[in-house]
C-alpha cells in the first residue's frame, strides 16, 4: 500500500473468505502520508451470500474506523470495483448490499474530504 499524498491519511480495506469455515474475515489498516501506520483492525464476520455483500461489509468497517478514528482527509482504498463505484454513485443501489452502501455514504458527512480508489 502506497501512502496517501501529503495531508491525507489512506484507510486501506479488504475481505477474506474462509469458505469452508462458513466465516469471512474484515480487515482495515490506516497510513499517514509518511507511511506511518496508525491503526489496524481485523474482525470476523458471518459469511454472506456474496463476495460483493462482505467487501462492503468491509467498506463500512473501514468508514466506521476512520470515523471512530476522527480522521478528516481519507482516500478509503478497496479492490472491489463494485462496491467503489456503488459508494461513488449519488444514487441508492437495489443490490443485496445497497443498504450497506447507503451506511456507508451517511458516515461520509463525518469526514471534511473523501476519495474512494481501488
Amino acid at each position: 500500500m502506497a501512502p496517501p499524498e501529503p495531508g491525507f491519511v489512506k484507510v486501506n480495506f479488504d475481505a477474506t473468505l474462509f469458505t469452508h469455515a462458513n466465516l469471512a474475515g474484515l480487515g482495515v489498516i490506516v497510513q499517514d502520508w509518511q507511511g506511518a501506520n496508525l491503526g489496524a483492525l481485523s474482525m470476523p464476520a458471518a459469511l454472506s451470500s456474496t463476495v460483493a455483500d462482505m467487501e462492503a461489509l468491509a467498506c463500512l468497517r473501514a468508514v466506521q474506523f476512520a470515523a471512530e478514528l476522527d480522521l478528516q482527509h481519507v482516500i478509503f482504498e478497496g479492490d472491489s470495483a463494485t462496491i467503489i463505484s456503488a459508494v461513488s454513485q449519488a444514487s441508492s443501489t437495489l443490490s443485496t448490499f445497497g443498504n450497506i452502501v447507503d451506511d456507508v455514504r451517511y458516515l461520509l458527512y463525518s469526514f471534511s474530504s473523501v476519495i474512494f480508489i481501488m
